[in-house]
C-alpha cells in the first residue's frame, strides 16, 4: 500500500472517532440484511463480536504501516473463520458493507481516493485471512 493509501485510511478511521461502536452495528445491520444466511454463523446476541470487530480493525488501521506484522494472527483469524462456516465467497460481501457502513458515518468526509484505500485495504487483509484457511 502506498502512503497515500495508509493515510486516507488512518485519517477516516480516525474521523470515526467515538461512532467506532455505531459502525460495528451498522456493520452487521446491514450485512444480515444483505445477506441474511450468514446470520447463522453469528452468536445470537451480537455485542461481543461487534467488540471483536471494533478491536480487530483498531489493530489493523494501527499496524496499516507494516500489515505483516499482523499476518499470522489474520491467518489464525481466516481459519477460525472458516471453522465457524465462513467461505471465500462471503469476503466480498463484508467487504461492501463495511465500504457502505463507512461511507454512511463519514458522509462529506468519504470520497472515491477514500473507498479505493479502505478496499485496497480490506482485500489485502480478506487475502491474508483465507490463506490461513487450511486446503482440503
Amino acid at each position: 500500500m502506498t502512503p497515500e493509501t495508509i493515510a486516507l485510511i488512518e485519517s477516516s478511521y480516525a474521523a470515526l472517532g467515538p461512532r467506532r461502536s455505531e459502525l460495528t452495528a451498522l456493520f452487521y445491520a446491514r450485512l444480515f440484511e444483505r445477506a441474511p444466511s450468514v446470520r447463522t454463523l453469528f452468536p445470537r446476541t451480537m455485542d461481543n463480536q461487534a467488540m471483536k470487530l471494533a478491536d480487530t480493525l483498531s489493530v489493523v488501521v494501527q499496524h496499516i504501516h507494516s500489515l505483516d506484522t499482523v499476518a499470522p494472527a489474520l491467518m489464525e483469524m481466516g481459519a477460525r473463520h472458516a471453522q465457524y462456516g465462513a467461505a471465500p465467497a462471503h469476503y466480498p460481501i463484508v467487504r461492501d458493507t463495511l465500504l457502505g457502513a463507512l461511507a454512511e458515518l463519514l458522509e462529506d468526509s468519504w470520497d472515491q481516493a477514500t473507498e479505493d484505500a479502505w478496499r485496497t485495504a480490506i482485500d489485502l487483509i480478506s487475502e491474508t485471512m483465507l490463506a490461513g484457511v487450511p486446503q482440503r
